[in-house]
């Protein structure tokens, strides 16, 4: 395993929790039926640290049919219909609200631009066709250029298998163009997970793959110009990470 180099681009989500009034809000909503704190923490899971980035940089953005779309319109067309840009069945996930009646209207909502932190997202994960697993994250940080997940317990999807940060977001770059990215980190949650951590984190490499695949394609099918970028993924010793890169502010509830 590799010795851990400038990892500050990590930094951020490493030490990531989501707010306190979210963690109360999502604490009253499902601890009743299980843990009393159901958001994941990273530093509480097992093995090494996943740290990977996945980029497609964007030379000319695309049209929605009628003018040349924002970086932000982007970001949020891609939130709103995440599942058109990744991989689904036979290998690959799903993303649904997790209550249509509650959360349906905050990752959705009909009038406004963006969702409001503290949707609950569902995840069906297949592998060859069968539903494999499932798991839970909240929308934790949202804004005009990017957004955060973060992986927490629910009563119907029980643990996700990783716990940890992904956020989806853009930078602008040098000569105009923007890079759109996805990057995360997080840990198996448990040691079962952690038993079957080249499944894990080999499917999720691959369905990130599949989002910079889409991504582009999205781009280059709609009059704008996008070329997939290598992405930069590792893992490394949690405990070296953790003594460097984890200095979390928030405190857990």
């Amino acid at each position: 395993m590799p010795a851990p180099p400038a990892l500050q681009a990590w930094e951020r989500l490493i030490s990531f929790r989501p707010s306190g009034p979210l963690q109360a809000g999502l604490n009253a909503r499902f601890s009743l039926f299980g843990p009393s704190r159901v958001v994941h923490a990273i530093e509480d899971a097992k093995g090494p640290v996943s740290l990977d980035y996945y980029p497609v940089r964007v030379e000319a953005l695309p049209t929605d049919g009628s003018s040349t779309m924002t970086a932000e319109q982007l970001l949020e067309f891609v939130r709103r219909n995440l599942n058109d840009f990744v991989d689904g069945s036979p290998d690959g996930c799903n993303f649904q609200p997790y209550d249509p009646n509650i959360d349906t209207a905050a990752w959705l909502p009909p009038f406004l631009p963006t969702a409001f932190t503290g949707a609950v997202v569902s995840i069906d994960m297949f592998s060859s066709g069968v539903n494999v697993d499932d798991g839970s994250v909240v929308l934790s940080e949202n804004g005009p250029d990017h957004w955060v997940f973060s992986t927490l317990w629910t009563p119907d999807d029980g643990g996700h298998p990783v716990s940890g940060n992904r956020e989806f977001g853009f930078t602008p770059g040098l000569a105009g163009e923007f890079v759109f990215y996805t990057r995360g980190a997080d840990r198996t949650t448990s040691f079962i997970d952690s038993s079957a951590a080249a499944t894990v984190f080999g499917a999720a490499h691959q369905l990130w793959l599949s989002f910079q695949r889409r991504l582009a394609g999205f781009v280059n099918g709609n009059g704008g110009r996008a070329i997939v970028e290598s992405p930069d993924v590792n893992r490394y010793d949690w405990p070296t990470v953790q003594s460097t890169y984890h200095h979390p502010s928030t405190p857990w509830l």
